[in-house]
């Protein structure tokens, strides 16, 4: 069983696609439970790389 990445921080600012606690969008979140090992893993990578990509953007413009 693949762990859920929620880190208790649920937040998705306006103009966002996803949640800046796990990465995730609405839509991965909604529908986590249904979701296989194999597709929580890609869910889980996606978030990953859109969280480090808003990280970068935040520390460039200083927002961080």
């Amino acid at each position: 069983m693949v762990e859920s990445p929620c880190r208790q921080i649920c937040h998705i600012p306006a103009g966002l696609e996803f949640c800046i606690g796990c990465g995730r969008t609405r839509m991965d979140i909604q529908f986590w439970l249904q979701m296989s090992d194999a597709q929580r893993i890609e869910v889980k990578r996606d978030a990953a790389h859109r969280l480090a990509d808003y990280e970068r953007q935040c520390g460039a413009s200083g927002d961080a």
